[in-house]
């Protein structure tokens, strides 16, 4: 894999803060994975491409992986499958995961959690009067244009998008929400 100096440089001011040699580290990476799920956009010597997403940038693996976590109560061997197809073969990028040894992580719950709510594909910000300012980190923007409704995944509350930059949204308010509500797009 390819590593901006930026990077480097980064990852050698977090090995400084834990006081660990970069062979110490890969030592310590070698003999598996901590705690959890180790992602990775590529698999080693390739690059991790951006995209741009109905005026939002973001690589494409991790905007892809956002909007599956947001959507989906599974797990990532449930959810790589329905990634990778979505990735162009020109990008030649095999994204990958990694589970500590003897574990079937990549068998639970996203977050190592059960959740029984259904999950938000948008989450009100900011109410102000009759508008709420909105984040759509869930929810495939391709679908989000002026006019598309939300409504709470719980209760009653209903948004309709007034405007959208990248991956905030201001709506009208049609029927109260609070914020911090999850959103769900209405089909």
């Amino acid at each position: 894999m390819l590593v901006s100096s930026d990077e480097t440089t980064y990852q050698q001011q977090w090995l400084s803060r834990l006081n660990m040699s970069p062979e110490q580290f890969v030592k310590g990476y070698r003999t598996g994975v901590a705690k959890g799920v180790v992602l990775a956009a590529t698999a080693p010597n390739q690059v991790a491409r951006e995209i741009n997403i109905n005026g939002f940038k973001a690589g494409i693996f991790s905007y892809l992986l956002t909007h599956y976590f947001w959507q989906e109560n599974s797990n990532i061997e449930q959810i790589f499958p329905k990634i990778l197809p979505e990735i162009p073969k020109t990008f030649n990028q095999q994204p990958r995961y990694e589970v500590k040894v003897g574990t079937t992580y990549q068998q639970k719950p996203l977050y190592f959690i059960n959740s029984p709510n259904s999950a938000a594909q948008a989450v009100v910000t900011r109410v102000s009067g009759d508008t709420a300012n909105l984040w759509l980190g869930g929810v495939d923007l391709r679908k989000v244009n002026a006019g598309t409704v939300f409504t709470a995944v719980k209760g009653t509350g209903q948004v309709k998008v007034l405007s959208r930059n990248g991956v905030v949204a201001q709506a009208k308010i049609e029927k109260a929400v609070t914020e911090g509500t999850p959103l769900r797009l209405i089909s």
